[in-house]
């Protein structure tokens, strides 16, 4: 049976889009088109909003509280994927303390991956 998916036909005419569309295909192992639409998927809420903001202005109305509504939910979107970033980033930085046959000592600034950068619970020290 055929797909009844709808097929659109597309042309990335930006070389360098091209080549970082490219990239993450390879590294994430699956075809340019997939990535594509995971991306289109991604930003449907984001489309949706602008259809009706579009529309609101085409029919003369103000879209301003639907525009600050949608960056509010996209900084929020943004906020969790950086703070799941963040969690995942922490426990794979995570130094496997191995102690040495003279059973030395491990000191906490030997465990400091980036001594210089403030701990996120006390950012504002």
């Amino acid at each position: 049976m055929p797909s009844q998916a709808r097929r659109v036909q597309l042309t990335v005419y930006d070389q360098e889009l091209d080549a970082v569309l490219d990239k993450v295909a390879k590294l994430q192992a699956i075809p340019k088109t997939k990535v594509i639409m995971n991306i289109l998927i991604e930003m449907k809420p984001v489309l949706v909003d602008l259809v009706e903001a579009l529309e609101m202005v085409k029919s003369k109305k103000d879209p301003t509280s639907l525009l600050m509504n949608m960056t509010s939910r996209l900084l929020g979107s943004l906020s969790q994927e950086v703070s799941t970033y963040n969690k995942f980033r922490d426990s794979s930085l995570t130094p496997d303390v191995q102690v040495s046959d003279t059973d030395k000592e491990v000191t906490e600034d030997q465990l400091d991956i980036f001594p210089d950068v403030k701990d996120i619970h006390h950012a504002n020290d």
